[in-house]
């Protein structure tokens, strides 16, 4: 039903686009200039609803082009038995839990967060295994509308992801306390 929703304001937005840019080149003179500028206008008045999404994701595919491989010294790292490094977490008039650090970035243009897997020696607390990943809300649009759940972008995957680091644990024979 949303999804149907979200057509039909699509629909709304050409229908309206089309008529603003009639609207104002309607004072042109005929021939091929007009029918650039109409083009033109057009497609940069089509995007607006979506240019965060689309500026957001070039600022989050460069944080995830830094690339946060695992960060962890094999000799130390091997054979231990370790937890995940969490902090505690506060909702206003809820119980505390604790949940890995998580933080937004600053200055992009769409909300993203960072968030940090850290694996700690359960007896030392020294920080044997490391890595970083990013999740993106959408546009101002996809908040707004709040389609799909949670809001994702719509131009981009809004996940950079390294679930493939979780066999660095398994190929260190790495042990994590509380695992059967």
């Amino acid at each position: 039903m949303s999804g149907l929703l979200l057509l039909f304001v699509f629909g709304l937005w050409v229908v309206f686009v089309t008529w603003l840019t009639k609207s104002l080149i309607r004072a042109m003179q005929p021939g091929l200039f007009k029918r650039i500028v109409h083009l033109m206008l057009f497609s940069m008045l089509l995007i607006v609803p979506v240019a965060d999404d689309i500026v957001g994701g070039f600022q989050f595919r460069a944080l995830c082009r830094q690339g946060y491989p695992p960060v962890y010294d094999e000799a130390k790292a091997r054979d231990k038995t370790v937890k995940l490094k969490e902090v505690p977490v506060r909702i206003l008039n809820q119980k505390p839990y604790l949940d890995i650090p998580r933080k937004y970035i600053d200055y992009t243009i769409i909300p993203i967060r960072e968030d940090s897997w850290e694996y700690v020696d359960h007896i030392t607390g020294e920080t044997l295994l490391s890595w970083k990943e990013y999740h993106a809300k959408g546009g101002w649009l996809s908040r707004v509308t709040g389609f799909p759940q949670d809001s994702p972008p719509y131009t981009f995957n809004g996940v950079c992801s390294t679930h493939s680091n979780f066999p660095v644990l398994k190929k260190l024979n790495i042990k994590e306390l509380g695992e059967k």
